[in-house]
């Protein structure tokens, strides 16, 4: 004799023996069917069949915990959700959570049964939806100051408040462009402060910036009411802060030209947008021609290489502008100015380095790379304009030397 379920389960006994499993049982009477019954290799092997049913049926223990843990899991979430639901509309949540959780049982929502974790854990009181409550906001916060981090700039938008204690506080809302290239405004803090004077209100605001790694650089816009406070013309907030506006270059003046260069090229995106703007709602033709000239590689590419030059030239300029000019320096300085501007033939300068990230900023609004378009820039553009600076600096100054002779009117000198 042997057992079929000894076989499908491969159980032998203590010894090892496979009598009823390989080796057929040959004591063909009924107390040894009885004593084979009672043995604890038989029950071994009823039990695994006995689990092998269980799981086929349901999935076994572990599936089943699996499942346990999963409804608990969707109902905490629904319970988040509906948490959520109370804060946006500003319900009470601590007193109208509960009875909301048994309107929607009562509903038919059925999972939410599963909240109850032991005897005792309801997540209904209110340290438990507090802390939930705190995790929501965490959560949130994360996902809009991520959005910001990621938007080319961003403005803050600032209002002084009291609490119920009339302790001073500083709300803050952030505007910027999300992926999509929609404007989005979200509130973003209540913040506590010692004292509504414009020193501390600009103090928080820079370290809001730095605590939720806001760059500076795409700070672009600031917003407020008209308090003194934040908009004065002596020590009101906007006073603290940097503010750029496009300036004209003159024909005549290299310093000009400078500042509007280190303008464009910090409001470029913004430049951009309102051009576009412009064109779009109000059809302005010359809106519309500008944005197509300076959305385009070579336009970028020119305004950093403009911010690696001009600074040479406007630092010359400038020693020509004193009231006391020494001449004996201008063959040095000119020199100097000529060798600095011929080393940026081969080394780039901070902003012609950084060029390609520029760029890279500059694709959310349109600026598109063409192939090869770097090398023709340096080729037809860069590398003549180098070439046609220096030749015109020596063309302008070509005595320099016979300056250095007037150093013998230089009293202050020890010979």
């Amino acid at each position: 004799m042997l057992s079929k379920l000894c076989q499908k389960h491969n159980v032998r006994s203590k010894s090892g023996s496979g009598v009823w499993t390989t080796v057929p049982c040959c004591s063909i009477f009924k107390q040894s069917l009885d004593k084979r019954k009672s043995s604890l290799m038989h029950q071994t092997a009823e039990e695994m069949e006995l689990s092998l049913k269980l799981a086929e049926k349901t999935g076994g223990v572990q599936e089943a915990l699996s499942q346990q843990v999963n409804l608990q899991r969707t109902a905490f979430v629904t319970a988040l959700r509906l948490l959520y639901w109370l804060a946006k509309e500003e319900v009470a949540h601590t007193t109208k959570f509960p009875s909301l959780v048994k309107l929607v049982q009562q509903c038919g929502v059925s999972h939410l049964e599963h909240l109850r974790v032991g005897d005792n854990a309801f997540y209904q009181s209110e340290t438990a939806l507090q802390e939930m409550l705190e995790n929501l906001a965490e959560v949130t916060s994360s996902e809009i100051y991520e959005a910001m981090q990621s938007s080319p700039f961003f403005s803050i938008l600032c209002d002084e408040t009291t609490d119920v204690s009339v302790l001073s506080q500083l709300i803050f809302y952030g505007r910027f462009l999300d992926n999509q290239g929609q404007v989005q405004t979200k509130f973003l803090a209540i913040k506590d402060i010692p004292n509504g004077t414009a020193e501390t209100v600009t103090n928080n605001i820079n370290m809001f910036m730095d605590d939720n790694k806001l760059e500076r650089s795409k700070f672009v816009g600031f917003g407020s009411d008209g308090a003194s406070v934040m908009v004065g013309s002596q020590t009101g907030r906007v006073t603290k802060d940097p503010i750029l506006k496009v300036a004209q270059a003159k024909d005549v003046r290299w310093l000009s030209h400078q500042k509007a260069v280190d303008t464009v090229r910090q409001c470029l995106p913004s430049l951009l947008i309102s051009l576009e703007r412009e064109a779009a709602e109000r059809g302005d033709p010359k809106a519309v021609g500008l944005a197509s000239f300076m959305k385009t590689y070579n336009f970028a590419a020119t305004v950093s290489m403009l911010s690696d030059v001009l600074p040479h030239l406007t630092r010359l300029s400038l020693l020509f502008q004193k009231t006391n000019v020494d001449f004996t320096v201008v063959d040095t300085v000119v020199h100097a100015t000529i060798a600095a501007v011929e080393h940026l033939r081969d080394h780039y300068g901070q902003h012609m380095t950084a060029l390609s990230a520029f760029v890279e900023k500059l694709r959310s609004e349109g600026v598109t790379v063409p192939l090869n378009a770097h090398q023709q820039f340096i080729e037809q553009v860069y590398n003549p304009y180098i070439t046609n600076v220096m030749t015109n600096l020596q063309d302008r100054f070509p005595d320099t030397g016979l300056l250095k002779n007037f150093s013998c009117f230089d009293f202050t000198s020890a010979d």
